[in-house]
């Protein structure tokens, strides 16, 4: 309890957009029922200090730890923007993140906007053009490094996220996991 109440900054922010905590910092129903599961199968203080281990690995979560690719599953898809990026790829396919952005602002203009891209960038779905959507300088890294390294982490997709100090768009290739099927569950 502690460990899930007492974080900081970004993983505070985190637990609260997968619905693990609501906005007074304290446990939800639905996290509660996650620590319990988790508390059935193991000590809380023996896994908290193995997955202290797993913190800057280079090794994928789900590979590590591969009984929780369901409840990674679960989280990633508490988070709203998680259905959309997963239906736009079980529609089109494998897509680079220009098209994924350009499909999901169809859609999705919130999404796209808020997750995708930075402020100012654009401010409808008519103003993205090629030449916003192929500049790495127009993406927040919140969409392309965090989001994205989540949902490789939990199995979703099979590739991590990028930099945005890094970042080539056409190159950035979002794939589902052949593990997710077309109706959308995990």
């Amino acid at each position: 309890m502690g460990n899930l109440t007492a974080m900081a900054g970004a993983a505070k922010l985190g637990a609260r957009a997968f619905g693990l905590i609501d906005t007074d910092g304290e446990v939800t129903s639905w996290g509660w029922e996650l620590l319990e599961n988790i508390l059935e199968q193991t000590h809380p203080e023996a896994y908290l200090k193995e997955l202290k281990q797993l913190q800057n690995s280079r090794g994928r979560f789900v590979e590590q730890r591969p009984e929780w690719e369901s409840f990674g599953g679960s989280v990633a898809r508490r988070y709203g923007a998680t259905e959309p990026v997963i239906e736009q790829l079980q529609k089109y396919g494998p897509l680079e993140l220009p098209d994924l952005v350009s499909r999901l602002a169809e859609d999705h203009w919130n999404i796209a906007n808020r997750l995708f891209l930075k402020d100012g960038v654009a401010e409808s779905p008519e103003e993205i053009t090629d030449g916003i959507l192929w500049d790495s300088d127009s993406y927040r890294g919140a969409g392309v490094c965090q989001f994205k390294g989540i949902l490789y982490h939990f199995g979703v997709i099979n590739m991590p996220g990028s930099s945005t100090d890094y970042l080539d768009p056409g190159a950035d290739h979002w794939e589902l996991e052949p593990h997710i099927n077309h109706e959308g569950g995990i």
